[in-house]
């Protein structure tokens, strides 16, 4: 639609004729667009923190068998070893067969835990309620009662003969304890050529 003519004037002149609905290019004006709105950004939600599971007082785990710093258990460790997983399975044994007869399960007691190990190492040295130097149970403290046995095989059995034995049953379902330890001890017999375990329980009020 645009067309040119040049003038017959001597200095050609071009100009041009702009035919309806057009502008000059110089008077056309951009208009500016309106600027694009920046979504605002969504907020991440802070996770929900997760609760740590607490843990059952009166159930006994791997966790609750720590090795004592003890002399006398440093001394076993050079004879023998401790077998947490059993005795972690007593403590729960004992347990469980207080709720059977109806009675309050026990706490574990890591201090309990602790004589247990020491007295299991003495009942290899020598088979009683006392201590080897002669001395009573009192000497540590915290102990209101102990079972003990050695022999047997697994827990099952050993939990066995305390049941079936009156004075250590009486221990077993005793109202006036609180805690319980236990140690399980495996010592090697050379004349027997076999490992013999030797069973604690300690009992805390």
């Amino acid at each position: 639609n645009v067309q040119q003519y040049t003038s017959n004037k001597s200095a050609a002149q071009t100009f041009t004729l702009v035919t309806a609905g057009e502008k000059f290019a110089d008077e056309v004006s951009t208009a500016t667009p309106a600027p694009t709105a920046t979504p605002t950004p969504t907020a991440t939600p802070t996770p929900t923190a997760t609760p740590a599971p607490t843990k059952d007082a009166t159930t006994a785990t791997l966790s609750d068998f720590v090795i004592s710093s003890d002399s006398e258990v440093k001394t076993a460790l050079t004879k023998g070893s401790y077998d947490a997983q059993m005795s972690v399975d007593m403590m729960n044994a004992i347990n469980s067969y207080r709720a059977s007869k109806g009675v309050a399960k026990l706490t574990i007691d890591s201090d309990a835990i602790a004589v247990a190990q020491i007295r299991a190492y003495e009942i290899t040295l020598l088979y009683d309620h006392k201590r080897p130097d002669g001395s009573s149970l009192t000497t540590f403290g915290i102990i209101a009662g102990e079972n003990i046995c050695l022999g047997q095989d697994t827990v099952s059995e050993a939990m066995y003969q305390f049941e079936n034995e009156p004075g250590h049953n009486a221990n077993l379902l005793a109202t006036k304890y609180t805690g319980i330890g236990c140690a399980v001890f495996c010592e090697y017999d050379p004349d027997l050529e076999m490992d013999i375990y030797h069973y604690v329980q300690t009992f805390t009020n």
